[in-house]
C-alpha cells in the first residue's frame, strides 16, 4: 500500500506540473515566443510570417511559416500552375503543457509524394524554451528547408 500511496502522490504532483506549464505558456511564453519570431520576420527579409492557432485552449501553436510560391510545374490536364507550399516550424503546446517543436516540409500541391511531410524536433518544458533555444531551433529549421530545396533526387508522385 505504501507503493500505491507513492504512485498516487506522484500522479497528483504531475497534475500540478501540467497546470504550472499551462500557466507559464498562457501568461508569458506564448507572447514572448510570438514577439521573438515576429522580430526575425520584421528584421530579416524573406517570404515568411508568424501564425498563431488558438482554436483549442491549452493546445495552441505558434508557427513560423514560409509563404506559397510558384513551383515551376504546370499541370497540362488542369491547365494551371502548381504551387510550392512553404514549410513551417511549429511550437505546439501539447496535452501535458510541454512544448512540442516540429516542422512541416515544403511540398508541391497535388503531387502525392511528400516523404516525410513532418518531423518532430524535440519536446521541452516551457521554461527550457529560452530565446537562445528558439534562435537555435529557427536556424536548424532554415537549414532543413535549405536541404529540402536542394534535394538532388525526389521521387515523382502522381495524383491517383
Amino acid at each position: 500500500m505504501d507503493n500505491l500511496r507513492k504512485l498516487i502522490n506522484e500522479l497528483e504532483s504531475e497534475k500540478v506540473k501540467i497546470q504550472e506549464r499551462r500557466d507559464y505558456w498562457n501568461n508569458q511564453l506564448r507572447d514572448i515566443l510570438r514577439t521573438q519570431l515576429k522580430y526575425y520576420v520584421e528584421n530579416i527579409k524573406s517570404d515568411w510570417y508568424v501564425d498563431f492557432n488558438n482554436n483549442k485552449t491549452n493546445y495552441e501553436t505558434v508557427s513560423l511559416a514560409f509563404g506559397n510560391r510558384p513551383s515551376g510545374i504546370f499541370d497540362r490536364e488542369e491547365g494551371r500552375h502548381l504551387s510550392l507550399i512553404g514549410g513551417a516550424l511549429h511550437f505546439s503546446q501539447i496535452y501535458n503543457g510541454k512544448i512540442f517543436i516540429w516542422i512541416e516540409y515544403p511540398y508541391i500541391e497535388d503531387l502525392s509524394y511528400h516523404d516525410p511531410s513532418q518531423k518532430g524536433l524535440k519536446t521541452l518544458e516551457p521554461i527550457e524554451l529560452t530565446e537562445e533555444v528558439v534562435l537555435n531551433v529557427v536556424e536548424d529549421f532554415i537549414r532543413i528547408i535549405i536541404e529540402s530545396e536542394n534535394r538532388e533526387r525526389q521521387l515523382i508522385g502522381f495524383k491517383s
